[in-house]
């Protein structure tokens, strides 16, 4: 699901930048696409998990019908005339697709301001940019630490607490493999070696290349100036759009 909605958000910055709409003059790039990615993102998720961008009140107003006439069992003029509101009103209500959360359920009780602001990676440590590329870079030295051998992907993963396997002290990883914490040691150091040695011509390198080159890109060749010129702005705007859209989460 989070693919299609990241296929959503790339296909209308595709449609965007090909339409030639944009007028840099007038606006940043990036401040041209986000209404457009932000109102395709948000139409996809309402057909395809829910009302998410109702307000905090319509949403409430939603829940309270939906209870009268799922669980109450009163029909939408009743509910029309408890509520005070026009029966084609409830009628809509009542069609909703609530079986997901919505995005006020993401924030505190109490909380009165945006939610999509309180949700956006501005309130992070760090950018959407630098969250998704510390998660592919995770991603990609998990595999190169899946084809260590098995004791060393067990030494190496208790020492240092990573990819699921519970932290425990040399003396007790050596105990559970008959071997002194000198040697321990010795093989943690050996399986970190390891790890260098399959890093050269890795998929982790290949990501952390093209992440640089992302961020320092290098134009096209060729006469065409119009690209060369705008080619810098875009691959920041398709950088910053990626890391907004795979933001994981």
């Amino acid at each position: 699901m989070l693919d299609d909605l990241c296929g959503e958000g790339a296909l209308e910055f595709l449609t965007r930048i090909q339409s030639r709409e944009y007028d840099e003059s007038r606006a940043a790039l990036t401040t041209y696409l986000y209404p457009h990615l932000k109102g395709r993102m948000t139409r996809w998720l309402e057909q395809n998990i829910g009302y998410m961008a109702l307000s905090k009140d319509e949403m409430s107003a939603v829940r309270q019908a939906q209870r009268l006439y799922h669980v109450a069992w009163k029909d939408t003029s009743e509910i029309a005339e408890e509520l005070g509101i026009p029966e084609a009103r409830v009628s809509r209500y009542v069609r909703y697709n609530t079986h997901f959360l919505g995005v006020h359920d993401l924030v505190p009780e109490g909380y009165d301001g945006d939610p999509y602001e309180r949700l956006m990676p501005g309130t992070l440590t760090a950018s959407a940019e630098q969250a998704v590329y510390r998660k592919v870079c995770i991603e990609l030295l998990r595999e190169l630490f899946d084809t260590l051998p098995k004791k060393d992907r067990d030494i190496l993963g208790k020492t240092c607490d990573v990819f699921g396997y519970p932290e425990a002290t040399l003396k007790e990883i050596g105990m559970y493999h008959m071997m002194k914490e000198s040697a321990v040691e010795k093989a943690k150091n050996r399986a970190v070696e390891k790890l260098r040695e399959s890093y050269p011509g890795s998929r982790l390198q290949v990501w952390r290349a093209v992440h640089r080159m992302m961020r320092r890109p290098i134009p096209p060749p060729g006469d065409d100036s119009e690209l060369r010129r705008d080619f810098p702005q875009y691959a920041r705007a398709l950088a910053e759009v990626y890391g907004v859209l795979n933001e994981a989460t």
